[in-house]
This record gives C-alpha cells, sequence and structure tokens, in this order.
C-alpha cells in the first residue's frame, strides 16, 4: 500500500511534484502536473479508444508496460500458456467469386483510408463545404452501401463519426432499412 507523502523529483534543471494521499482503505489520490506532450497522447488515446477516465487509461498503460518489461509478469505469463497445437488449413473447394462478398474491410484498405482522413470524419456539409471535426469513435462507412453491392476499396471506403455513418446511412437506404437491420 502507497504512504501519503510528497514526491519531488529532479531531473537536470526540472524539479517535479507528485503527491500521493490516501482516500480510502483501497484508494490513493495521486496528482502529478503534465506537459503539453502527455496532454496530446491521452486526447489522442481517447479519440482512438472512446472516453476512458484518467484512471483506467493509466492502469491500462501500467499494466500493458509491466506485461512486456516486468520479469514475473513474462514468468506468469509463460506459466499460463497452452502447448501450441497444429492446424491444418483446407483449400476451399469453391472459386472465390461464388463465394457471398464479405463485410471484411482488408487492413491496407483500412490503412490508407486512416492516411487519407487523418482520423478525423470525412463528412463535408453539402451547404456550408466544412468538414465535420469529429475524431472519436469514427467508423469505416461505403460511399456505395455494401448492401447495394458496394466494395471495400480505397474509393468507396471513408472515415465517418458515428452520426455521419447513420445519417449516410438514412439518406441512401432509408429508415426503413436501418429499422429492418436493428431487428
Amino acid at each position: 500500500m502507497l504512504t501519503p507523502n510528497l514526491v519531488i523529483l529532479v531531473f537536470g534543471n526540472k524539479k517535479t511534484e507528485e503527491k500521493l494521499r490516501i482516500v480510502s482503505p483501497t484508494e490513493t489520490e495521486a496528482k502529478f502536473i503534465i506537459d503539453q506532450e502527455l496532454e496530446g497522447m491521452i486526447t489522442r488515446y481517447k479519440e482512438l479508444k472512446g472516453q476512458e477516465s484518467l484512471k483506467d487509461i493509466f492502469k491500462a498503460s501500467l499494466k500493458q508496460w509491466l506485461k512486456t518489461n516486468d520479469p514475473l509478469e513474462k514468468q506468469k505469463a509463460s506459466t499460463l500458456k497452452e502447448p501450441a497445437t497444429v492446424q491444418t488449413i483446407s483449400r476451399q473447394s469453391e472459386p472465390r467469386q461464388n463465394q457471398k462478398p464479405s463485410r471484411y474491410i482488408p487492413t491496407k484498405v483500412k490503412h490508407e483510408v486512416w492516411k487519407r482522413s487523418q482520423g478525423q470524419c470525412e463528412y463535408v456539409d453539402h451547404r456550408t463545404k466544412q468538414r465535420c471535426q469529429g475524431r472519436f469513435r469514427l467508423e469505416f462507412d461505403h460511399r456505395y452501401p455494401f448492401a447495394l453491392n458496394g466494395e471495400n476499396t480505397i474509393k468507396n471506403i471513408r472515415h465517418l463519426c458515428s452520426s455521419h455513418n447513420q445519417r449516410a446511412a438514412i439518406d441512401v437506404l432509408g429508415t426503413a432499412a436501418l429499422k429492418l437491420q436493428k431487428t
């Protein structure tokens, strides 16, 4: 358990204050000042992962770091692993063109769409010509809908926030089609 204290760390000419205060038998308050770089990293994490608390972000980051760097964690992980099993992959009996189209979007296509969108919703309002500023929970959307045989190509896939993705679906397919899809 952490003991309440004030820790002053000195890195070169920089002085950093970190405060720990026990607030209950199972919780300790941690207080420290972050720089712009860390603030930007937190913002980007929330854009990609969603609105999580700083506590959850900090906990997940430490768990991941310990998992990859702590010798005790590595030892635990190696003892939990089961022996590898060999699986054989059979060849498909039917040619690919006879199979049902897949909703799977290839990783290469997703990567190129991310590069193009720069992690921002690609919806542009037709009246104001303004691009949506949304960066949270972006979804891959088919410009020409998959339901109407739209392909999983870089030109046909775009990044939209959930609101604009739903709006685009309603514009193209109508509300009745969306209600049918939910049931």
